[in-house]
């Protein structure tokens, strides 16, 4: 039971740097139409989203800290083992890696920096990308790939429809999930304000 809370916070908080250059992605798209409205909303949820991802980072943070506690023995072991060496390390780099872009943005200098910060975003998503539960999810469709399709006959059709809708699903479920957190904060911040200037 608590390896699957734990495995669900996973998924979560991984989910959130890849939801986080998707919904960025998106609302620039907008901006294309040159619509000031439009263009207002992307600034808004462009500022809201960095200060909601600088603070996710710092959980994050404290999430790497107590897995790596939790499962010092088993890391130290796969670390040992040549097969998982260099896979290992990987996990562990990519780890690091979001964590040190992430609280990037508190700095005074990348925040009047759009290109920095626009760096700094691609490069959250890219390592977003290669979340454990992303890699694993490639794994089983390939999996089935070969399983239903390479023996028998060279139509890949359903796996190809399975790849597609499973992509799909996960676009939208991430920036479902990362807007859904960057709205409340913004509707937040709109109150205490107000309520600090009534």
């Amino acid at each position: 039971m608590e390896y699957s809370w734990i495995h669900i916070f996973d998924i979560f908080i991984e989910g959130l740097f890849l939801g986080f250059g998707l919904s960025i992605f998106i609302t620039f798209l907008l901006t294309l139409t040159k619509r000031k409205l439009f263009i207002d909303f992307h600034l808004k949820f462009f500022d809201a989203s960095i200060s909601v991802i600088k603070n996710v980072g710092v959980i994050y943070l404290f999430y790497l800290i107590f897995i790596t506690i939790k499962n010092y023995s088993r890391i130290k072991s796969f670390l040992e083992t040549d097969e998982d060496f260099f896979i290992t390390l990987f996990f562990i780099f990519r780890a690091l890696l979001i964590v040190l872009f992430s609280q990037l943005f508190w700095l005074s200098s990348i925040k009047k920096s759009k290109y920095v910060k626009s760096i700094l975003i691609l490069f959250l998503f890219i390592l977003g990308m290669f979340a454990t539960y992303i890699i694993e999810k490639y794994i089983i469709l390939s999996m089935d790939f070969y399983r239903d399709f390479l023996p028998e006959t060279s139509n890949s059709t359903g796996i190809e429809s399975k790849i597609f809708k499973s992509i799909i699903l996960l676009v939208f479920e991430k920036i479902i999930i990362f807007s859904s957190i960057v709205f409340i904060t913004m509707f937040i911040s709109k109150k205490v304000k107000n309520y600090k200037n009534a």
